[in-house]
């Protein structure tokens, strides 16, 4: 890497790639991710993502920089947010929690003060889960999918780890598998001893965000899919029912101060 001599890059973490991707990404850096092979997705003020097609194959390029100073000389200062991706993709392996498959994640300074890290992921098989439930009309296969759901959330919970945003696009499902797989890794966070009510803050802000957002997600299926988590985590029957209605009260209390009550 770093054909520009102002340019320095540390590689964390390399998998099945070839010196001809890792050539052709170090271009693209230089570049400012200006060429045609490139599709912009979304963006905001911390991180860009990118859809880049490479001799035939489709990877996604999550981009990670700031524009505010503070942020950046804190940035300087602290590991590489590629480092802590690469860290949870690696644990989330390990505990047989499946993520999109990274392939390189490296630090680089373009610039004095400047550093920036990158992730590259493999395109995975499936759909994104939010737009699975919203086209997918038939019961079972919905109950199914949700079911899949229920088991990765109840592995973070096992695992002592928390999805500071739990919103269903960031996961991806493999109908043919049963198979759920987590996207996002950017806001993760385990703990040492993970409170109960902090999972279930959590569960109760997945409920909001499809209220929210609008989603074909009825309160039957809610009860199923909270159902399936709690019969994982409580067998008394008087307890799930207990820890359920406090769910909702979370949601519901996180819906006004949305001030979207009445979706829920």
């Amino acid at each position: 890497m770093g054909e520009n001599k102002n340019f320095t890059a540390q590689i964390i973490h390399r998998q099945q790639v070839s010196d001809k991707l890792v050539k052709a990404l170090n271009i693209l850096i230089n570049a400012d991710f200006a060429a045609p092979e490139l599709k912009f997705i979304k963006g905001d003020k911390g991180h860009e993502v990118y859809k880049w097609c490479f001799q035939g194959q489709i990877y996604f390029i999550k981009n990670y920089a700031y524009r505010r100073w503070s942020k950046r000389i804190k940035n300087y200062l602290r590991r590489p947010r590629a480092f802590k991706v690469v860290k949870y993709h690696k644990r989330l392996t390990q505990a047989g929690i499946a993520t999109a498959p990274i392939r390189l994640a490296l630090d680089y300074s373009p610039a004095f003060f400047s550093n920036k890290s990158l992730v590259l992921s493999k395109k995975v098989k499936g759909q994104d889960l939010e737009k699975y439930l919203n086209e997918k009309q038939e019961r079972e296969k919905r109950r199914q999918a949700l079911e899949s759901l229920s088991r990765a959330i109840h592995s973070l919970y096992v695992n002592k780890i928390i999805l500071g945003d739990p919103s269903l696009h960031n996961y991806f499902y493999q109908p043919q598998e049963a198979k759920m797989i987590l996207l996002d890794l950017d806001n993760l966070r385990q703990y040492p001893f993970l409170p109960e009510y902090l999972f279930y803050r959590s569960l109760a802000k997945l409920l909001a965000l499809t209220s929210a957002r609008k989603m074909k997600f009825s309160l039957a299926e809610q009860r199923f899919f909270l159902e399936n988590i709690l019969s994982l985590m409580v067998k008394n029957k008087e307890a799930q029912s207990n820890i359920l209605k406090k769910i909702y009260r979370l949601t519901n209390k996180r819906l006004k101060k949305w001030g979207k009550a009445e979706m829920f």
